[in-house]
């Protein structure tokens, strides 16, 4: 429901922008009414200045994920050998 006041606001934003006319519908009409998108091909290449910022990027992104994912597995561990009996919802350290 929280996302019906996004759409609704758009809706309101195309019915005001429709009638201050500016909806083109030139475009559209002149369009086929079916094509292959894939008219041009482009060429593969590498922008090399941007190779060592990305991969800077790529290894603070994975030090970081590394944190985030490997706690889990490792309380769930601990809460496993307490047995059902002690389990605390916050291990003490």
């Amino acid at each position: 429901m929280k996302s019906t006041s996004v759409v609704i606001g758009l809706l309101m934003g195309c019915i005001v922008a429709g009638a201050c006319g500016y909806f083109d519908r030139s475009g559209i009409d002149s369009a086929p009414a079916a094509s292959f998108i894939w008219v041009k091909t482009f060429k593969l290449q590498v922008y090399g200045p941007l190779v060592l910022p990305m991969l800077a990027v790529f290894i603070i992104c994975a030090c970081e994920a590394i944190g985030d994912v490997s706690p889990p597995p490792r309380a769930l561990c601990e809460r496993w050998t307490l047995g059902f009996a002690n389990w605390r919802l916050t291990p003490e350290y």
